[in-house]
C-alpha cells in the first residue's frame, strides 16, 4: 500500500466503496500486523503501490504501480 501497510488475501471481485472509489474486494487473511482473520475487505485501487501473486501464474508474479 502507498502508506506501507501490507494486505494479504485472495481477490474476489471489484466493487465501489461508500465514497464511490474503485476497489478490489479481497478475502483478507492478514492486514499488516493485526491478528489473522478471514473477512472480506475493500482496498481502494488508487492506494495500491504493488501487488505480488502468491500462486503459480505464468502471466504475472509482481507488478508495481507508479
Amino acid at each position: 500500500m502507498n502508506n506501507g501497510d501490507i494486505i494479504i488475501g485472495k481477490a474476489i471481485d471489484t466493487q465501489r466503496n461508500a465514497n464511490i472509489q474503485h476497489c478490489i474486494k479481497l478475502n483478507c487473511q492478514a492486514v499488516s500486523g493485526s491478528e489473522l482473520d478471514n473477512k472480506e475487505c475493500l482496498v481502494v485501487l488508487d492506494d495500491i503501490s504493488s501487488m505480488q501473486v502468491c500462486i503459480d501464474n505464468p502471466h504475472i508474479d509482481f507488478v508495481e504501480f507508479g
